[in-house]
């Protein structure tokens, strides 16, 4: 499934009731998911299942877990709350009606526990294929590669999964930055304040073509 090797399937349904339980679901997160139909973990990704020799104590698993839902709402309180309940990596697929997004989040280890930072996703595919490198030599590459699957931007040569998150959250931050800046361009009046404010938008343009490179 989604291009996986058949050594990562495992097809673990989980039912609804248990979940709401083992996640102490209020009646918020129950009605956010008021239109799930299944939860289903279908992959586990490892060093083993994928033969990598190397140990690697930041990523041990990655759980690929599916979602169905009967409309295209994104159940984010479920899911956040479901996430916090899974001490691994994870990728969320959200399937409705053989349509499919990507969502998720960059988790880490921590002293604390498993730290989960903002949820990105993709948008609603005919068709979704995870792309896993196949010289990968440890499961940090191997995490990395499935962060691009809800990160639109493409990793770097040795970048970390954490910098990659962090550079897109940078991205994210830039783009605001710009759209506001550019609305107070449109809406000046005076020629002199409008040339210095579009001399720092170009310089912020410039900062955001250097973090897609």
């Amino acid at each position: 499934m989604f291009g996986l090797s058949s050594k990562t399937q495992v097809s673990q349904v989980l039912k609804i009731p248990f979940l709401f339980k083992e996640i102490k679901a209020d009646k918020q997160v129950k009605e956010n998911a008021s239109n799930v139909l299944s939860v289903t973990v279908t992959n586990v990704i490892n060093k083993d299942t994928m033969n990598i020799a190397q140990k690697d104590d930041k990523v041990k698993n990655i759980y690929v877990i599916v979602i169905e839902l009967n409309g295209k709402v994104i159940p984010n309180l479920f899911i956040a709350a479901l996430d916090k309940k899974f001490a691994v990596q994870t990728l969320f697929v959200l399937n409705c009606k053989e349509q499919y997004m990507a969502y998720g989040a960059f988790k880490e280890y921590s002293e604390k526990g498993m730290r989960i930072d903002k949820y990105y996703c993709s948008e609603w595919l005919d068709d979704l294929t995870i792309q896993l490198p196949l010289t990968a030599v440890s499961m940090s590459e191997i995490y990395r590669s499935v962060l691009s699957t809800i990160i639109p931007i493409k990793p770097r040569d040795k970048e970390s999964a954490r910098d990659y998150a962090l550079r897109y959250g940078e991205v994210l931050r830039l783009q605001k930055e710009i759209d506001k800046l550019q609305r107070a361009v449109d809406n000046e009046k005076q020629s002199k304040k409008r040339f210095e404010l579009n001399a720092e938008l170009k310089d912020l343009k410039k900062e955001l073509e250097i973090l897609y490179e």
